[in-house]
């Protein structure tokens, strides 16, 4: 058991218990940095066997055969699997950890006297290699030995790494929802009306690529807002909301925006 990672330090033994985009993406990264895995869990081995391949270990389909001597058990499952996994995993010397941005660390059975969470907050979809260099990655410990541990493992990876309590994590992973996902979907809708009305949604990339290189130097996004809403240009909003009339729960969510923008800004409703 190594209390802490220095740069000295050969990088840990690591089992990976989940075989999904968030674990293909940092197993991979951390493969680079020479870190050693021990096997791959997963029930339907043909699910890990791909991953387990790049990283040169085992499948490992019943937990009751994991290896004992890892450092790390890092579980890349979904939310509601994590505390069940953790409850199947034998008692281990070496740190569990999740990679969850809004699972508590209690989520991890208390069987398990070394708890962490190593979050890597950035968004991940298919089997493709990340870049961790920017990404900020937020560690939760139960004891400064295995903060300092994680820490330095992610430093591997990363630049950024930032302890956080749950609290803090989980109010963090709610306003990546916002920045992120919602905004993703209004990037689909907006592709849905310009397919629909015989436009090119490329259109639309120099004004999305401005806004988002705005928010980089802006001190406050609220600063940058523009359009009717903002302007509580009524009677624009009302073509917009006309021209919806028949998508009527896209009528509705325009609606519902609206109403939040200009009462943020003027403290009223349309």
């Amino acid at each position: 058991m190594r209390p802490y990672l220095s740069p000295m330090t050969p990088p840990p033994t690591i089992f990976l218990l989940g075989s999904g985009n968030v674990a293909w993406s940092l197993a991979t990264a951390l493969a680079v940095k020479r870190c050693r895995f021990l096997g791959v869990y997963n029930r339907t081995p043909e699910h890990a066997k791909p991953l387990a391949d790049k990283l040169g270990c085992a499948v490992i389909f019943d937990l009751e055969q994991s290896p004992k001597d890892a450092d790390l058990y890092l579980i890349c499952t979904s939310d509601h699997a994590i505390a069940s996994v953790s409850a199947r995993l034998p008692e281990v010397g070496g740190l569990v950890a999740h990679v969850s941005g809004s699972a508590a660390i209690e989520a991890l059975d208390e069987k398990h006297k070394r708890r962490g969470v190593i979050y890597p907050l950035q968004t991940f979809s298919g089997k493709r290699a990340a870049d961790f260099t920017n990404v900020p990655i937020l560690i939760e410990t139960d004891k400064q030995s295995d903060m300092d541990f994680l820490t330095a493992l992610a430093h591997l990876v990363s630049d950024t790494v930032i302890p956080l309590d749950g609290t803090q994590r989980r109010a963090l992973h709610l306003a990546a929802v916002f920045a992120c996902n919602f905004t993703n979907f209004m990037y689909g809708l907006a592709a849905e009306i310009m397919q629909e009305n015989a436009l090119d949604f490329q259109l639309l990339f120099p004004l999305i690529q401005e806004t988002a290189k705005r928010i980089e130097t802006a001190d406050h996004p609220m600063t940058l807002q523009t359009g009717p809403a903002v302007r509580n240009d009524v009677e624009t909003i009302r073509k917009h909301l006309n021209l919806l009339e028949n998508q009527p729960e896209l009528q509705e969510l325009y609606q519902t925006l609206s109403q939040s923008i200009t009462k943020h800004f003027h403290g009223d409703k349309i």
